[in-house]
């Protein structure tokens, strides 16, 4: 596994469990890759923060001033504030094991424009480079130079914020395979009212009749039973119309 010999190091992997994780990494499209490469994953850093201001008189702790019998209750709130606004910062941690460490820790080459994206390649810069680097598909000369990045993940609310609740935007999740169980399961209603197409209403039937589906949805049964309570009242309100 990996679990830790020292505290600054890893222990050896088996090659076998290499070799399982190598081929596994190869079965991730781009999609799921960037989903678990968040930004602090990355390595990359948020803009730097002012300091606070410095002080130019003591803190009204340090002064030996008594408060006032009526600011009592105060007086608690105001060590504390003082306490915290003079902490200094915990500096956190990176993260011990990422997709990019886990890369260039078992060496995985392929597919190759995946690895060099998790890795922060740039883009070969000429023919050349581009034949030597193993990436697919002709060269792109306005790609040249530029760091390679994975494209950012196609979640189905990140659509629906950018393209609006349409029966095309439910219609295209659902053809990409982009439409978890748990977010088609919640969303039954939306996708009636907005009219998804009879094609993709039987897909959508076809996912909650498939037994197997169903089981490795782990879904709790009463998410089941919510849902077929609010196709009811949908029906309900249709029919008060």
């Amino acid at each position: 596994s990996l679990a830790e010999g020292d505290q600054t190091k890893l222990v050896p992997l088996p090659a076998c469990l290499r070799a399982a994780m190598t081929d596994k990494f190869a079965q991730f499209d781009e999609y799921q890759l960037a989903k678990y490469n968040p930004r602090k994953h990355r390595a990359k850093r948020r803009p730097i923060r002012p300091p606070r201001p410095p002080r130019t008189e003591p803190l009204f702790s340090e002064q030996k001033r008594y408060f006032a019998k009526s600011l009592w209750p105060l007086e608690r709130e105001q060590l504390e504030f003082e306490a915290t606004y003079n902490a200094v910062p915990e500096k956190k941690n990176q993260p011990r094991f990422t997709l990019k460490k886990l890369v260039q820790r078992l060496h995985i080459h392929e597919p190759a424009q995946h690895v060099q994206a998790l890795l922060g390649y740039r883009y070969p810069s000429n023919l050349q480079l581009f034949s030597r680097s193993g990436l697919p598909g002709p060269w792109d000369s306005s790609r040249a130079g530029k760091r390679m990045k994975l494209s950012r993940p196609e979640t189905w609310e990140r659509e629906l914020s950018l393209r609006g609740n349409k029966a095309s935007v439910w219609e295209e999740l659902i053809d990409n395979g982009k439409l978890p169980f748990m977010a088609m399961l919640r969303n039954l209603c939306n996708l009636l009212r907005v009219g998804i197409s009879a094609r993709h209403h039987g897909l959508i039937l076809q996912r909650l009749q498939h037994e197997k589906s169903v089981i490795n949805s782990r879904q709790f049964p009463f998410r089941f039973l919510n849902a077929h309570d609010s196709i009811d009242n949908l029906e309900a309100q249709l029919r008060n119309r």
